[in-house]
């Protein structure tokens, strides 16, 4: 007997696979712009990718480059791991990056997409653009 998947399971799985491609070009870009490189000490231990506006408050800056800082492990701990560094990691990479990107990026995170976000066209058109 043969099982019928309805279609919206297939667009379901297809679009989290596409969003997990983009995320990992998006990783890959963001460490490639910083030449492999903590954006904050210059390390290179266990070098990441790091959302500067978390997931959970800006889910639509997922895959913008302006919204990712390369980070080493012990950098990248400090700012989600001890409460009071985060602040101070936070202002850091303010100052390293500029104000004027600090404030881009803030009005971009301010401004949630109506629609066309996180379709299976977007990802698409985000993973042409990332490779």
């Amino acid at each position: 007997m043969k099982i019928i998947t309805p279609n919206w399971k297939k667009q379901a799985r297809k679009k989290k696979r596409l969003r997990k491609e983009a995320l990992k070009w998006w990783k890959i870009r963001i460490i490639e712009k910083a030449h492999y490189s903590c954006e904050l000490c210059g390390g290179h231990w266990k070098i990441t990718a790091h959302h500067f506006y978390f997931k959970s408050a800006a889910i639509h800056l997922l895959l913008d480059l302006d919204n990712g800082i390369c980070l080493c492990g012990k950098c990248h701990s400090a700012l989600h791991w001890n409460g009071k560094d985060q602040k101070l990691v936070e202002d850091k990479i303010i100052v390293i990056r500029g104000k004027k990107w600090h404030n881009r990026l803030t009005k971009k995170a301010k401004n949630y997409p109506k629609s066309g976000f996180q379709t299976i066209g977007y990802y698409q058109d985000i993973i042409k653009k990332l490779t």
